[in-house]
This record gives C-alpha cells, sequence and structure tokens, in this order.
C-alpha cells in the first residue's frame, strides 16, 4: 500500500495522489484538485478515518505513525 502524507498545510497525499488544499470533514478526504501519476488532475473524494489512538484507516487498512514521528 502506498504510504499517507497530510501536510504542509492542507496538501494531502493518498492513493498515489497529490491532493492540494484538501480538506478531512467526517471521515473523508476531499479536493477539488488532485494530481495523479501522468498529471491528470481530477476531484477526489475518499474515505480517511483518524481512529482514537492517532492511527489512520483507509480502504480496510490502518496506517501507524512511525517510531519518532512527530504528533
Amino acid at each position: 500500500m502506498p504510504d499517507i502524507t497530510i501536510g504542509p498545510g492542507p496538501d494531502v497525499g493518498i492513493d498515489l495522489m497529490d491532493c492540494r488544499h484538501a480538506t478531512i470533514p467526517g471521515g473523508r478526504v476531499r479536493a477539488a484538485r488532485c494530481y495523479g501519476m501522468g498529471g491528470a488532475e481530477v476531484p477526489y473524494d475518499v474515505d480517511l478515518v483518524v481512529r482514537s489512538d492517532g492511527a489512520l484507516e483507509h480502504d480496510g487498512t490502518v496506517y501507524s505513525r512511525p517510531c519518532g514521528a512527530k504528533r
């Protein structure tokens, strides 16, 4: 599975998409413009839940922070 990155600012990297000015309301990542491989530009709306232990859950996979990562 590819990594999920959040930041700096409102930028999110998810599903090999670079999403600028994304929001994460109600367990979803939404962005009017994301850039995929080859430079394709598309809107994106996908699940992303922040769990109580700080891990991220997306598409049935749980992503935890690497050791030493800042909270």
